[in-house]
């Protein structure tokens, strides 16, 4: 169980390092072809890594295809442009810490959608995330110099479709070999935005772009559909949704951290106080398990 915790902290800390990095990326890239272009290096990766390793590209039984194309849809489509739209209207601190919101809505929608039983442990941890993104909050409403109505709601937005992405990852979890799940996820996630991306790619000149840019975009792409998917997929198979959905406390933690090592913001002590908070619900969490 401890090993399948690991695999839930790490692929939520990549996702939150993701979140922050996405913003200087959307400053060189449209936003579709920043997508596009990530899928593209997922899937080249993920069908490469399965062919090395000598598995069957086969599509998954049929049977699995329900919750793996609703995955899709919100974890690799709507879950991307609401986040990175709203990244282009709010600050990467603020979306992050917006993204804490997600184990409350992952808890509330196991309870809905799985029957899952919500244990007085894990609520409790869920009040303890909430109230620490209420502190982070207050923080970054302090330090906002471009926050935006809009962009705050669409990250909420992406909140909701990453929480039923999770979902649907819980409903798969045992029934299709998580690398196998992830390569086809991604592949396609890809078909879902290639037909956008003409609309979008005559305004870049790829040639133009720094390597240092390619650089930061390949580790975008392996952490955010690659490593980041791989890792949830194989957490989920022994671990409830509901306390899967505590391990998102380290989305936000990783892009505060991002946000201040490599995007200069300044940490204040609500910064330091909320994430204390953050992680005591996570410690809450696993202890009870």
């Amino acid at each position: 169980m401890i090993f399948s915790y690991a695999q839930l902290a790490l692929a939520m800390a990549m996702v939150g390092a993701v979140v922050a990095l996405a913003k200087p990326l959307l400053a060189l890239f449209p936003l579709l072809v920043l997508v596009t272009l990530r899928q593209v290096i997922a899937s080249v990766t993920l069908v490469g890594w399965v062919a090395a390793t000598g598995r069957s590209l086969r599509p998954p039984p049929r049977d699995t295809w329900r919750p793996l194309l609703l995955q899709v849809l919100f974890g690799n489509f709507l879950f991307n442009l609401a986040l990175l739209a709203g990244l282009q209207r709010t600050g990467a601190i603020e979306a992050g810490l917006i993204t804490s919101t997600l184990p409350a809505m992952i808890a509330l929608l196991a309870w809905r959608m799985l029957g899952e039983r919500i244990a007085v442990s894990t609520r409790i941890a869920v009040m303890l995330a909430i109230a620490g993104v209420a502190l982070l909050e207050i923080a970054g409403a302090q330090g906002a110099t471009e926050n935006s109505l809009l962009g705050d709601a669409l990250v909420l937005l992406a909140v909701l479709f990453e929480a039923l992405y999770t979902i649907y990852a819980k409903q798969l979890a045992g029934r299709v070999e998580p690398l196998h799940a992830t390569m086809w996820a991604n592949l396609v996630g890809l078909a879902l935005f290639l037909p956008f991306a003409p609309l979008a790619f005559g305004s870049v000149h790829l040639g133009a772009i720094d390597m240092s840019v390619w650089l930061l975009l390949i580790a975008y792409a392996l952490m955010a559909s690659v490593f980041g998917f791989w890792l949830w997929y194989r957490g989920t198979v022994r671990v409830p949704a509901a306390k899967a959905g505590l391990f998102t406390v380290l989305m936000p933690l990783t892009a505060v951290t991002v946000g201040i090592a490599a995007l200069g913001e300044r940490p204040t002590i609500a910064h330091a106080i909320g994430a204390a908070v953050l992680v005591g619900s996570l410690v809450l969490a696993v202890r009870k398990a």
